[in-house]
This record gives structure tokens, C-alpha cells and sequence, in this order.
């Protein structure tokens, strides 16, 4: 007899509710019409490379999902120690026209001259305020826009195209060396040199061919033999490494054979296994997969950047 007491309790306490929910949904269609459409932003983050005195400018769309009342588009800054950095176009304030789904809204940066290099960071709010908010009605709506901007030193030019940076952290590289890496987040692709000290950025498959060229070891196909290819096959070892001494040496370089095609292998440093790198983007592609995936904060730390 408990139980159903129990039972009949809760049971009327959703009906309550769902009432109250119906009520207020005809009371007030129009309110949710508008707020329970949809608020959103794309991207969610922008990120920005460039030098201390430099401007530039990234467009970003903000986005509701049904049609409604004209509605202005308000922003704000969170952090006001890089405010003055930051302007928008339109400037005032963006406007959802009438029926309309999204408003495009640019985001400009001017990086002052005297910027230390680093990596800073900002947050924009995008308040959403319909013209039925004028009377009375509705509530705000949001978007969060993160944004990334990395200031850097004008780069060191290695080799052709090349670019690099000098990294300070030694025990980075100790831990990186020969490998590739890819920043987390913004995805960029690095080589991490470590005979020059270098952090070398890999932006495409002519950058990839200039490294190569920069640091390729002609080798007999008696060396080559002793370090196994990576295996092509899903879920199948490799052959063992027969010299690991050799194979520790070659670590996280290019070998060029010299006695029949002129193959190019890369020497994974973490497995020891060489991977072919043909003359086409499929060896970009190669790297891309065998790149590991380290922090912004990280890389810029082993740069001796500071983090705002």
C-alpha cells in the first residue's frame, strides 16, 4: 500500500509539470520560438600567427536555427589586458535580419609593435538580443568565440622555403629528437631538429622536400637492410631490428639509397622502423600519421615563450 502511495505521488508531480510546461509554452510560444531555436557560433576558435607590430583579420559566422524578429548582435571582450587588440566589423553591433539564419561578423587583430613573443589568449561573447527583448520578452542568448594568438620572432630561414625557430628547452629536445610533431588544436606540423636545435615547421609537401634535401643521409643498400621497413600489413610486426646500435644512430633521419631507385626512408625514432616517403603528397601524408601530438603550451615553452 506504501508503494503505491509512493507511486501515485510521483506520477502526479509529472503531471503537474508537464501542465505547467504546456501552459507556459501557450502562454509564451513566441519567447521559445525564439531562445529554445538556437545560438551558435562557427568556428568556435580562431587562431592567429603573426609577428609583434602586425595585423590581421579572420571572418566567423553566428548561426541560430530558426527563423525569427530582427535581432542585434552585441560583443564583448573577457580579458581586458589585450582588449585594445581586438575590433569588429560591423563595428557597433552585427543584426540577424528578419527571417534571416546567420550574421557573418570579422574579427580584427592589430598586434602592437612592442608585443613580447607568446602565446595570448581571448575570449569574445557574442549577446544575442531580439526586438521582442525590447518589450519585455525573452531572455539572452550567447556564443563563446576562443581565441588564440601566437606572437612570434620573424622565423630563422633554414633552407629554401624553410622556416625554424631556435628552441631553449633542452630536455624538449632530448625527448622529441628526429621526431615529428603536431600541435594540438591548431594542428601545424613540426620537425624537431635536434643537431641544430631547430623546431622546424612543416607547412606542406615543399617544405617536407626542402627538409630532405636539408638532412637526407645517402646510405649503401647493406645499412639500409639492417633498419626493417614499417610494416604495410594492419596488425603485423615488422621484422626485428638487427643492429639496434645502427637503428639508434639513424633514429629521426631521412636515408637516401644510392646503389638502385634513389628511394627516400624516414627512420621513426620511437620504433626504429624506416618508412618509405615517395616523390608525391602521399609522403606528407606518411608524416602526418606518424607525427605525435603535443600541447601549444608545450611548444611554446620549449621556445621560451610566454603564455598569457
Amino acid at each position: 500500500m506504501r508503494a503505491k502511495n509512493i507511486f501515485f505521488l510521483i506520477f502526479s508531480v509529472f503531471v503537474l509539470l508537464g501542465t505547467a510546461w504546456n501552459f507556459y509554452t501557450w502562454q509564451f510560444g513566441k519567447t521559445l520560438l525564439i531562445n529554445a531555436g538556437g545560438f551558435g557560433i562557427s568556428p568556435p576558435r580562431l587562431d592567429f600567427n603573426v609577428h609583434p607590430g602586425e595585423a590581421a583579420s579572420q571572418s566567423v559566422k553566428i548561426l541560430r536555427s530558426g527563423p525569427a524578429d530582427r535581432a542585434a548582435i552585441n560583443y564583448r571582450l573577457k580579458n581586458s589586458d589585450f582588449q585594445d587588440w581586438f575590433s569588429f566589423f560591423p563595428a557597433e553591433q552585427a543584426f540577424f535580419q528578419k527571417d534571416k539564419y546567420q550574421a557573418d561578423v570579422q574579427v580584427i587583430l592589430n598586434v602592437p609593435a612592442n608585443t613580447a613573443p607568446g602565446l595570448y589568449r581571448q575570449t569574445a561573447y557574442f549577446i544575442f538580443s531580439s526586438e521582442e527583448q525590447k518589450k519585455g520578452v525573452g531572455i539572452n542568448l550567447g556564443a563563446r568565440l576562443d581565441i588564440m594568438v601566437s606572437v612570434e620572432k620573424p622565423a630563422l630561414a633554414v633552407s629554401g622555403n624553410l622556416r625554424a625557430w631556435t628552441l631553449s628547452d633542452k630536455s624538449f629536445i632530448q625527448e622529441y629528437q628526429g621526431e615529428f610533431i603536431r600541435e594540438t588544436g591548431s594542428g601545424i606540423m613540426y620537425y624537431v631538429d635536434g643537431i641544430a636545435g631547430y623546431l622546424i615547421k612543416i607547412r606542406d609537401q615543399e617544405d617536407l622536400n626542402d627538409l630532405i634535401r636539408l638532412r637526407a643521409l645517402g646510405v649503401k643498400n647493406s645499412i639500409l637492410e639492417k633498419i626493417p621497413p614499417a610494416s604495410e600489413i594492419p596488425n603485423t610486426p615488422p621484422p626485428a631490428v638487427s643492429d639496434l646500435a645502427l637503428a639508434r644512430t639513424l633514429a629521426g633521419k631521412f636515408l637516401l639509397e644510392t646503389e638502385q631507385q634513389g628511394q627516400t626512408w624516414f627512420v621513426e625514432p620511437l620504433t626504429f622502423r624506416r618508412h618509405y616517403l615517395p616523390p608525391t603528397e602521399k609522403a606528407l601524408i606518411t608524416i602526418w600519421n606518424l607525427c605525435s601530438p603535443v600541447s601549444q603550451e608545450k611548444i611554446y615553452q620549449a621556445l621560451g615563450r610566454n603564455i598569457y
